[in-house]
């Protein structure tokens, strides 16, 4: 995060914070240093350190979206780095404690072997047969029947939501003994289009959700495409004649560009002749698609 962003999320001039950065003029308040806190997402103590703490190496496994470039780790993600390699401590320091040895990772590999020979050794080690694979019936059952296979194995499976998918979708951190798995659990995102459906309505949900940053995403050319792609593609997908889901093709061009997961209200259709749905247009473009009630069963909701 550069100095002016920092400045701005503590509530600061860039000057008073370069003075701090080199232990000059005022001292912050109490106040100040909890806003720092929370932008630097570092327990407060930190800062009444005499040096600052030791970082660890930079992420080697690492996965974001396909065709962006991401200068240096957000603040969100590397306190996302930081509390996996924290917790994957506390789970070592307990076997200690309870004399319990755990094996070692068996599985080596190298760019130079064959991907499709790697990923049959992974799936004989894990016990997942493809006659077992194909018994998942959603998305949320085949995520944690492969977590849970991992878990078995002794390896750590932890799940973030507050870091944005365009800067990462999963992080591994190798160890010969519990190695760490993160997976991105995602970040809520809709396209403008619906934002301005939503303000025909009269009950202001509208107003309301604009206050959520980041959660409106504006149409750029790339989800423009593809927009065009799910309406030449779809046929009767968009009914001219009405104003009813017009965000629809744009949910799903989003989920197209962003590589994400369309969650909607919507089954689909019935008959072959009806109109096509939202998961209809979804399995069309080869899109995951999941109805709300198990997106809210994958996150732990209850209702």
């Amino acid at each position: 995060m550069g100095l002016e962003d920092a400045a701005k999320k503590i509530g600061i001039k860039p000057e008073r914070l370069r003075e701090w950065e080199n232990e000059g003029g005022q001292r912050p308040s109490v106040p100040q240093l909890r806003n720092a806190a929370q932008a630097y997402k570092r327990p407060l103590a930190v800062f009444f350190m005499s040096v600052p703490p030791v970082e660890p190496a930079a992420l080697r496994d690492f996965r974001g979206l396909r065709g962006l470039d991401i200068p240096s780790a957000s603040p969100a993600l590397a306190f996302a780095t930081r509390r996996a390699r924290r917790r994957r401590s506390v789970a070592v320091e307990l076997l200690d404690e309870s004399g319990a040895q755990p094996p070692a990772f068996p599985l080596r590999a190298s760019i130079r072997d064959d991907p499709e020979a790697v990923a049959a050794s992974i799936r004989t080690w894990l016990g997942i047969r493809l006659e077992e694979q194909a018994r998942w019936r959603t998305e949320s059952e085949a995520l944690n029947g492969w977590i849970a296979a991992l878990e078995a194995r002794d390896v750590l499976v932890f799940q973030v939501n507050d870091v944005p998918l365009d800067e990462m979708r999963g992080f591994s951190i190798s160890e010969s003994v519990l190695p760490v798995i993160t997976l991105n659990a995602g970040t809520i995102r809709s396209p403008e289009e619906v934002l301005h459906e939503l303000a025909a309505g009269t009950d202001g949900l509208d107003e309301t959700l604009k206050q959520r940053a980041g959660l409106f995403v504006p149409l750029d050319d790339a989800t423009m495409i593809a927009v065009g792609q799910v309406t030449d593609g779809c046929n009767g997908f968009v009914d001219p004649a009405s104003d009813r889901n017009r965000g629809a093709p744009f949910v799903v061009a989003l989920a197209m560009v962003q590589g994400g997961t369309v969650v909607t209200k919507e089954r689909a259709r019935r008959r072959p002749t009806g109109r096509p749905r939202i998961p209809d247009a979804c399995a069309q473009f080869n899109v995951p698609c999941m109805h709300w009630f198990d997106f809210l069963r994958m996150i732990g909701w209850q209702l």
